[in-house]
């Protein structure tokens, strides 16, 4: 039976192998047990990747630029700081509009904010169609994935004429 104790660290392990016997001439092949003892440091045994735990301080969130409730209430619950109106210096900075280019390259490295530049491009369905339209024409195998889009107002005919080619 297998036995194993850990005391202080120390593993002390009593373990029985079975392992197959080779067969000799006129005999069964069969099985023999061989039983290991071994004192190992149990540290030793187990190689995992351990951090050191960085002292967390306060969060801080500058919400100045959000005219949403919602935001607040959630900076609120998951326990950040409400940083003062002028403050420069907070960890998340959150705005409902696009943040100017100066701003995004003044923020230190522990800093966040939740715009990024040129994501007017991709966010707004209008630009991100005319954007997919572009490289459709520079590399149509890459994105034939995409459908065929159109830009109401201004792309209303070719629509209408696509409808009429499929009836």
């Amino acid at each position: 039976p297998e036995r194993v104790q850990r005391d202080l660290g120390l593993c002390h392990c009593n373990i029985p192998v079975i392992m197959p016997s080779l067969p000799n001439e006129g005999d069964n092949q069969g099985t023999s047990s061989l039983t290991l003892n071994s004192e190992l440091s149990f540290e030793n045994t187990i190689k995992r990747k351990v951090r050191d735990k960085k002292k967390h301080g306060v969060i801080t969130a500058n919400v100045v630029g959000t005219k949403y409730e919602i935001v607040r209430v959630v900076i609120e619950e998951m326990g950040y700081v409400k940083a003062r109106d002028d403050d420069e210096s907070a960890n998340l900075i959150w705005s409902d509009s696009a943040v100017q280019q100066e701003k995004i390259a003044e923020l230190r490295n522990y800093q966040r904010i939740n715009h990024f530049p040129g994501m007017g491009e991709i966010c707004r369905k209008d630009f991100l169609a005319r954007n997919m339209t572009k490289m459709i024409k520079s590399q149509p195998q890459e994105y034939s994935f995409i459908p065929r889009t159109w830009i109401f107002p201004a792309e209303y005919t070719q629509f209408q004429n696509y409808v009429k080619e499929l009836k």
